[in-house]
């Protein structure tokens, strides 16, 4: 048995039939209208030719979310549609409201989760750029975001960390290439950096810029990137049982 659906219109009513087994749905045929008895009847054929078990009739809305004088014809003919077939004639617009209601809880749930595990949604798709220490990653993608375009926090952050400091190498990279430009008496320009860069990686800063392109971070925002990767680093570099890493780790969870 099938599902067919109608869309309705003052002079046309088109027709959409789909499989036996209500998965996929294309379309049939659009007819002229002429009267509705006679409507009625042209359509009660191809139930008939086809086996449909349930009638949807496309309801038109207002961009408010109001019904305007053309859902109510349409309510008008589903009814007289249902009377005339005894077939169940659903609103195609509930059905939609209901399928958009369920993805957008299955989003939520997605967002939830990805928001348990950061990293899944912070590593970049190449696998040549993963990150390797997302905790640094993180505070290094938001720096970038921050110096990028903006020379006094740049010239803030020259002074007081070393690239090789950056857990990604690629992020390093794209932080040598600021403090190229400066040296160089030149503004930190994303446009002029990806100059240097390969595609995949024009690719991944075009996406952390956009990531972060709503973030108005000052020189305090950045002075906390710059903390988090220098003591990422020291974690990483230093040796397990230095007494300064395990202190300020300690202090850092109970903060």
């Amino acid at each position: 048995m099938r599902i067919m659906a109608l869309d309705v219109g003052s002079k046309r009513i088109g027709v959409a039939l789909s499989d036996p087994l209500k998965i996929t749905a294309q379309g049939l045929e659009t007819f002229q209208r002429k009267t509705l008895e006679e409507d009625v009847k042209g359509l009660w054929k191809l139930i008939d030719e086809h086996e449909v078990s349930q009638l949807v009739v496309g309801l038109p809305k207002n961009m408010d979310g109001t019904e305007g004088p053309r859902a109510e014809l349409c309510r008008e003919f589903a009814a007289r549609l249902q009377q005339e077939t005894g077939l169940p004639v659903d609103s195609i617009r509930k059905e939609i409201d209901r399928i958009r209601a369920a993805k957008r809880r299955q989003q939520q749930r997605d967002f939830q989760k990805e928001a348990v595990q950061p990293e899944k949604q912070l590593q970049p798709k190449d696998w040549s750029l993963r990150y390797t220490d997302t905790r640094s990653a993180v505070a290094e993608e938001q720096l970038i975001a921050a110096i990028l375009g903006d020379r006094e926090l740049a010239e803030y952050t020259q002074v007081r960390l070393d690239p090789e400091q950056f857990s990604s190498s690629f992020l390093a990279k794209v932080y040598k290439l600021t403090c190229d430009r400066l040296d160089r008496d030149l503004d930190p320009d994303p446009a002029a950096c990806m100059m240097g860069l390969e595609p995949a990686e024009v690719q991944l800063l075009t996406h952390i810029l956009s990531k972060y392109a709503g973030l108005r971070d000052g020189t305090e925002q950045v002075k906390q990137y710059i903390e988090t990767i220098q003591f990422q680093y020291q974690k990483r570099t230093a040796s397990a049982d230095d007494p300064e890493v395990l202190l300020e780790a300690i202090r850092r969870k109970q903060g």
